[in-house]
């Protein structure tokens, strides 16, 4: 997983995002989730994700 920055009328958005491969050998992504607007995310926010993504993974 990994983030990405996509851009649409003008705003600039935060996703998530996963990458896995089709019976063909091909690689896709998908959004795993919508983060919002990064004009309006703050790091108070993003801290709990961050922090549930790492228990995560441990």
């Amino acid at each position: 997983m990994y983030t990405r920055i996509t851009r649409s009328g003008g705003r600039s958005y935060l996703q998530l995002v996963e990458s896995y491969r089709v019976a063909g050998g091909s690689v896709r992504q998908r959004v795993i989730a919508n983060l919002g607007r990064l004009d309006q995310l703050e790091p108070k926010d993003l801290d709990p994700l961050i922090n549930g993504l790492n228990r995560a993974l441990a």
